[in-house]
Protein backbone atom coordinates (compact mmCIF):
# COMPACT_ATOMS: atom_id res chain seq x y z
CA UNK A 1 0.00 0.00 0.00
CA UNK A 2 1.28 3.59 -0.80
CA UNK A 3 0.68 5.95 1.27
CA UNK A 4 0.02 9.87 -0.46
CA UNK A 5 3.21 11.70 -0.04
CA UNK A 6 2.63 14.52 2.49
CA UNK A 7 0.27 12.66 4.86
CA UNK A 8 0.81 13.03 8.67
CA UNK A 9 1.13 10.29 10.81
CA UNK A 10 -2.62 9.92 11.87
CA UNK A 11 -3.82 10.21 8.25
CA UNK A 12 -1.19 7.50 7.11
CA UNK A 13 -1.85 5.36 10.09
CA UNK A 14 -6.00 5.84 9.22
CA UNK A 15 -5.69 4.68 5.37
CA UNK A 16 -3.34 1.88 6.48
CA UNK A 17 -5.95 0.64 9.00
CA UNK A 18 -8.74 1.19 6.46
CA UNK A 19 -7.10 -0.84 3.47
CA UNK A 20 -5.98 -3.27 5.41
CA UNK A 21 -9.04 -4.03 6.87
CA UNK A 22 -10.77 -4.55 3.75
CA UNK A 23 -9.01 -7.56 3.77
CA UNK A 24 -10.43 -8.51 7.33
CA UNK A 25 -13.93 -10.63 8.28
CA UNK A 26 -15.19 -12.80 10.75
CA UNK A 27 -12.98 -15.77 9.79
CA UNK A 28 -9.99 -13.46 9.67
CA UNK A 29 -10.91 -12.45 13.52
CA UNK A 30 -11.52 -15.56 14.64
CA UNK A 31 -8.05 -17.28 12.90
CA UNK A 32 -6.16 -14.26 15.05
CA UNK A 33 -7.81 -14.74 18.51
CA UNK A 34 -7.55 -18.67 18.42
CA UNK A 35 -4.02 -18.40 17.48
CA UNK A 36 -2.45 -15.22 19.20
CA UNK A 37 -4.65 -15.85 22.09
CA UNK A 38 -7.41 -13.76 23.84
CA UNK A 39 -5.38 -12.98 26.70
CA UNK A 40 -2.60 -11.76 25.02
CA UNK A 41 -4.81 -9.62 23.07
CA UNK A 42 -5.98 -8.59 25.50
CA UNK A 43 -3.24 -7.97 27.76
CA UNK A 44 -0.75 -5.91 25.11
CA UNK A 45 -0.43 -2.71 25.72
CA UNK A 46 1.18 -1.46 22.41
CA UNK A 47 -1.17 0.22 20.08
CA UNK A 48 0.39 -2.06 17.28
CA UNK A 49 0.55 -5.03 19.31
CA UNK A 50 4.46 -5.01 18.83
CA UNK A 51 4.51 -6.46 22.71
CA UNK A 52 3.73 -9.37 21.23
CA UNK A 53 6.26 -11.60 19.68
CA UNK A 54 6.72 -11.29 15.56
CA UNK A 55 7.17 -14.71 15.62
CA UNK A 56 3.95 -15.21 16.52
CA UNK A 57 2.29 -13.05 13.96
CA UNK A 58 4.65 -14.47 11.29
CA UNK A 59 3.02 -18.05 12.26
CA UNK A 60 -0.78 -16.52 11.78
CA UNK A 61 -0.03 -14.78 8.31
CA UNK A 62 0.32 -17.39 6.08
CA UNK A 63 -2.64 -19.33 7.39
CA UNK A 64 -5.23 -16.53 8.05
CA UNK A 65 -8.48 -16.20 5.92
CA UNK A 66 -8.74 -13.26 4.59
CA UNK A 67 -11.80 -11.85 3.11
CA UNK A 68 -10.42 -11.01 -0.54
CA UNK A 69 -7.35 -11.62 -2.30
CA UNK A 70 -4.68 -8.69 -2.41
CA UNK A 71 -4.92 -9.48 -6.28
CA UNK A 72 -8.46 -7.79 -6.15
CA UNK A 73 -7.45 -4.07 -4.76
CA UNK A 74 -3.93 -4.64 -7.43
CA UNK A 75 -1.86 -5.72 -4.77
CA UNK A 76 -0.18 -9.14 -3.75
CA UNK A 77 0.43 -10.96 -0.47
CA UNK A 78 3.37 -10.53 1.46
CA UNK A 79 4.92 -11.47 4.60
CA UNK A 80 4.37 -8.35 5.91
CA UNK A 81 1.26 -7.61 4.22
CA UNK A 82 -0.90 -10.61 6.18
CA UNK A 83 1.03 -9.69 9.38
CA UNK A 84 -0.96 -6.29 8.47
CA UNK A 85 -3.91 -8.42 7.90
CA UNK A 86 -3.43 -10.36 10.98
CA UNK A 87 -3.21 -7.02 13.22
CA UNK A 88 -5.63 -5.26 12.26
CA UNK A 89 -8.21 -7.95 12.83
CA UNK A 90 -6.68 -8.30 16.29
CA UNK A 91 -7.49 -4.70 16.43
CA UNK A 92 -10.98 -4.74 15.71
CA UNK A 93 -11.65 -7.94 17.81
CA UNK A 94 -9.99 -5.93 20.75
CA UNK A 95 -11.95 -2.72 19.92
CA UNK A 96 -15.04 -4.29 19.84
CA UNK A 97 -14.10 -6.11 23.16
CA UNK A 98 -13.60 -2.72 24.67
CA UNK A 99 -16.48 -1.18 23.73
CA UNK A 100 -18.63 -4.55 25.40
CA UNK A 101 -16.96 -4.12 28.46
CA UNK A 102 -17.50 0.00 28.46
CA UNK A 103 -21.18 -1.31 29.21
CA UNK A 104 -20.52 -3.49 32.09
CA UNK A 105 -18.01 -1.24 34.31
CA UNK A 106 -20.08 0.86 35.83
Amino acid sequence: MSVLPGADRSTAAALHRQYYAQLVNGSTIACVVRMIGADALLASTDPHFNDIPLKLWHQVGPVVPIAMSFTALGDYATVSGLVSVAKTAARQWVDEQTSKNKGTEE
